[in-house]
Parts: C-alpha cells; sequence; structure tokens
C-alpha cells in the first residue's frame, strides 16, 4: 500500500477544525485544550490530528494517552480499525504501536495508558512529536508537566511538538484545567501564548 492508494478522508465538524487550526506546525500554541460536555467529538479529533501528523511529517512519533487500556482500546483503537480497516495490518498489539510502513512515512502512534500517578514517570526520558492527552482532568497538574516535558522533537523532520488535551467538567484534575484553559491564569513560568482553548 502507497499513500497515493490510503484514502484518508476525514471530515471534521467546525469546531474541530479550529482545534486543528491552532494545532498546525506554523502555530504558535504549543497546548491546545477541547473540551466540553459529551458528544462534541472529542476523541475523533484526537484520532484525525494524530494520523494527519504523522502522515504529514514522516517518521515523527506520537502518543494518545487514556486513564485505562480498556478505555484506550473502546474509544480509540477498535475504533480506528473501523475508521481505517486498512491500518490495522501495522498494528504492533505487543508494543501497542501503530508503525506506519514506508510507504506512509515510516512514523509511529503510541497508544498508553496512565492508570496510577507514579505511571508518568515511565515517560521520562522519552520523546514524542506530539501528545494528546484524553480526558486529560483525570489527572494531576503534575502528571501534565511531565508529559509535557517530553512533548519534544524525536526526529530530523520540521515538525513543531504539540499537545493536545480533551477534557470534561470535573475530576481530579478540574482545577489546573481550568486555570489554564478558562481562567487564563498563568505561572510566572508559563506563557500565555502557549495555551489555547476551543469549546467542544
Amino acid at each position: 500500500m502507497n499513500e497515493k492508494d490510503f484514502h484518508f478522508s476525514i471530515a471534521l465538524q467546525p469546531k474541530q477544525k479550529e482545534a486543528m487550526r491552532m494545532l498546525e506546525n506554523d502555530g504558535k500554541t504549543g497546548v491546545v485544550g477541547y473540551g466540553g460536555s459529551r458528544g462534541g467529538g472529542k476523541s475523533f479529533l484526537v484520532r484525525a490530528w494524530m494520523l494527519l501528523r504523522r502522515l504529514a511529517y514522516p517518521g515523527t512519533k506520537g502518543v494518545i494517552i487514556r486513564k485505562t487500556y480498556p478505555e484506550l482500546l473502546t474509544n480509540h483503537i477498535m475504533t480506528l480499525w473501523q475508521e481505517y480497516p486498512r491500518l490495522r495490518e501495522y498494528y504492533n498489539k505487543s508494543e501497542k504501536c501503530l508503525e506506519f510502513p514506508n510507504e506512509l512515512g515510516g512514523g509511529a502512534l503510541f497508544f498508553r495508558q496512565l492508570e496510577n500517578d507514579d505511571d508518568v514517570y515511565k515517560f521520562v526520558g522519552q520523546e514524542f512529536d506530539d501528545i494528546a492527552l484524553d480526558e486529560a482532568t483525570q489527572h494531576t497538574e503534575l502528571t501534565f508537566k511531565l508529559l509535557r516535558a517530553s512533548n519534544r522533537t524525536s526526529s530530523l523532520s520540521k515538525i513543531r511538538p504539540k499537545m493536545l488535551l480533551t477534557f470534561n467538567p470535573g475530576g481530579i484534575g478540574s482545577g489546573w484545567v481550568k486555570r489554564l484553559f478558562i481562567d487564563k491564569m498563568f505561572l510566572d513560568n508559563e506563557r500565555a501564548e502557549d495555551y489555547g482553548f476551543v469549546q467542544a
């Protein structure tokens, strides 16, 4: 299969398009929050963004993170095979990684769970060009900060590292998410231009 044979058609809602514009490579925004009540297409946006970025920037790495593996399986992995069945043959089940063939850029999309607070330390020292923390309010601010430290360029491509956070109201992390994306109250070491928010 080559890129020409792989028909990759994604229809986005207006709010999803707005978030995609913020996540464009030439944009200042490094971290985009996409939040709101259920049914806003948050998980779909995560998958679409990750796939488009891997195809646009060959050899790059992205990771989709959920609290548990069953959530990853039902919300992303199985759904991905329904949306794009031909990608399934490139999935490494033991590594929980979609390994794109050279014809599609040779990038990688990892699927990881953060069930316990200490699990985030497994990311220390790792590099991901793009990180999607799906349901960010299920995690602490420390988890977010440690993940952000792993959001750096892992390749020779011209990709600029980006993070996408999706969230519903409530949860253990609602305070820091509200501070950054709703109230826009930034600490001395945080820059307002690094953060963008779209209401799902």
